[in-house]
């Protein structure tokens, strides 16, 4: 599995945007979020505020998932990542490598007040139909086994 792990990382280096998807006690709910990665860590770094319903739901379980992928309309262009894993609130200074990187890619971010979160990914799976229909690739631990 971690032979894939280079695949993996540059999709996500590609690409800003993901769909967190978190569990409120009730309900499942889900959010798009600007990220920058973070390789050391394989985390994605994204900022938000206490008041969402996302963070509010990642205060009581932690326990995510995730989605990148590619606005296309053809099956054989699908192009995507799901990801399983645990979100935090970051606890650092602002002089925090994770958040310059952060403020660096979105500027426009330091407008805005909330805090800094790291969805910590624990396993992923990268399909790329454009190379096979069915084309997988994995890494990490399989939330099911």
């Amino acid at each position: 599995m971690n032979e894939h792990k280079e695949i993996l990382f540059q999709y996500i280096q590609e690409k800003h945007i993901f769909t967190l998807s978190v569990f409120t006690g009730s309900r499942v709910h889900s959010a798009p979020l600007f990220y920058d990665f973070d390789r050391e860590e394989v985390g994605l770094i994204f900022m938000s505020e206490e008041k969402t319903i996302h963070v509010r739901a990642l205060l009581l379980h932690p326990e995510c998932s995730g989605a990148i992928y590619d606005d296309v309309r053809q099956v054989e262009k699908i192009r995507g990542l799901q990801m399983h894993g645990v979100a935090e609130r970051l606890r650092v200074s602002p002089e925090d490598k994770k958040i310059k990187n952060y403020l660096k890619k979105f500027p426009e971010a330091q407008k805005h007040s909330g805090h800094f979160y790291n969805f910590k990914i624990s396993w992923m799976k990268f399909t790329d139909n454009s190379v096979d229909f069915g084309f997988k690739r994995e890494w990490g631990n399989d939330p099911f086994s």
